[in-house]
């Protein structure tokens, strides 16, 4: 896990839910899991957030990795863990999902755990972007990396809802429901075309009958589809994955400008407040980047074209033109109506049969190298 570059207020986290009985301690069935968790053995090199830090071992140097801190949900039987945790714990090793390496609880004290993680130095998709393509070399994301950035989130999604991969009678669906380029991390595979893993559950819940009907006002609000509070979807999720790919394309989520929705809305409130309805948001200015319209621009314009439909530009520059096949399979999982967006079995069945054609032309062999989704170590 690359810990999260540091972010403003746009994400809302999710209440504390009911858990299974607190343990002091959780064994990982991987082969990378530490053997005896000893505070002293480590040291922070990198801080992120205030709860993550890029840790190093002071005996051997090249082990390094990510510790989160979470705090114990308080129920009326006592403390219990984390969802985050618990999210982890269900789900069997997958090479697109960040594994958990181990979790001591109470550490550093009764009220909180400490959850370890892999370390990938590439960091976050947005993070990545903006490093290796916006700021060194002003470059769109190469189409092949997006594609595959595609399948695999297509195939990130469509394991953590249960939809493939080991006991699966034995776990139930979740929904991440914070989907965003900064809860994806890049993957060196040792290739020129990187791999993608999710991680950051902190906002997961699990898929029970009756709850997509809910509000829930957690997650990261511009990247949550128009149909927002009712997000505890699979479509929602989809949504989700075509904002991510929407921004790789063209460097902005599938919205309206937010500053501007805001001055508009406020300026005909007297004293320039916020409306009534913002209150069951906190901080309410993120009422602004939920109920924004959406806006999802083609990504296969050209330059006159872009110029004649008025496109926004990214940088000063226009878009860069991809391919009408993408465009299509982003268009699908951007769809305003809920249950127009494609399943993630659909996209990791018809859009990875079409994407894999065109990667193979695009790219040789090479571009297909990690498009097998994998489960257990090794």
């Amino acid at each position: 896990m690359a810990a999260k570059t540091p972010q403003t207020n746009g994400k809302r986290k999710a209440p504390p839910s009911r858990a299974a009985p607190k343990r002091k301690r959780r064994a990982r069935k991987q082969s990378q899991t530490l053997e005896v968790w000893k505070s002293q053995d480590w040291v922070p090199v990198r801080k992120f957030l205030d709860n993550i830090d890029v840790l190093r071992n002071k005996t051997t140097p090249s082990r390094v990795m990510v510790q989160k801190i979470l705090r114990n949900a308080n129920t009326s039987s006592g403390q219990q863990r984390h969802f985050e945790i618990q999210a982890l714990d269900m789900l069997p090793p997958c090479n697109r999902i960040v594994q958990m390496l181990d979790c001591v609880h109470e550490y550093p004290d009764r009220d909180h755990c400490a959850a370890f993680f892999e370390y990938y130095p590439l960091s976050d998709v947005w993070h990545w972007k903006e490093v290796m393509f916006d700021k060194k070399n002003r470059k769109p994301v190469p189409e092949s990396y997006i594609w595959r950035f595609f399948i695999q989130m297509a195939q990130a999604l469509q394991f953590i809802q249960n939809g493939s991969g080991p006991n699966q009678d034995g776990r139930q669906p979740i929904i991440h429901r914070d989907i965003k380029p900064k809860n994806v991390l890049v993957v060196d595979n040792g290739s020129t075309y990187p791999s993608f893993k999710l991680h950051d559950f902190g906002c997961a819940t699990m898929r029970t009958p009756g709850k997509e009907y809910k509000d829930s006002y957690c997650g990261t609000f511009e990247w949550q589809p128009p149909e927002n509070p009712r997000i505890n979807t699979e479509a929602a999720e989809i949504w989700s994955l075509g904002a991510c790919v929407h921004f790789l394309a063209t460097g902005r989520t599938p919205t309206e400008s937010i500053t501007e929705f805001e001055q508009g809305i406020r300026r005909g409130l007297r004293g320039g407040g916020h409306p009534e309805s913002a209150g069951e948001y906190d901080p309410m200015d993120r009422y602004y980047a939920a109920r924004v319209p959406r806006r999802v621009i083609p990504i296969n314009l050209s330059d006159e074209q872009q110029m004649a439909q008025g496109t926004p530009r990214f940088n000063g520059r226009f878009n860069h033109q991809y391919s009408d096949q993408l465009n299509s399979w982003m268009l699908r999982t951007l769809s305003l109506k809920p249950n127009k967006r494609p399943t993630a079995a659909q996209l990791c069945t018809k859009m990875t049969a079409e994407a894999r054609k065109i990667l193979r032309e695009m790219t040789g062999r090479a571009g297909l190298c990690d498009l097998d989704v994998r489960f257990g170590n090794g």
